[in-house]
């Protein structure tokens, strides 16, 4: 969404206050990331658009 990692940080340190009030900015900066493998992956939008990659056959209405 073109915001720098900078602001990103600050953003989230001040979103989660308390869970996060022992964690630098630092510390934020360098674990701040999307390309990690994990259990729950993170849709990111493609460059310049703002819709996620929502999948119809995970629809359980």
């Amino acid at each position: 969404m073109g915001v720098p990692l900078a602001k990103r940080v600050v953003f989230i340190k001040e979103s989660f206050p308390y869970e996060l009030a022992n964690a630098t900015l630092e510390y934020l900066k360098l674990n701040l990331r999307d390309n990690v493998s994990s259990q729950i992956p993170i849709d990111v939008p493609d460059k310049g658009d703002y819709r996620f990659h929502l999948d119809a056959d995970n629809d359980d209405s």
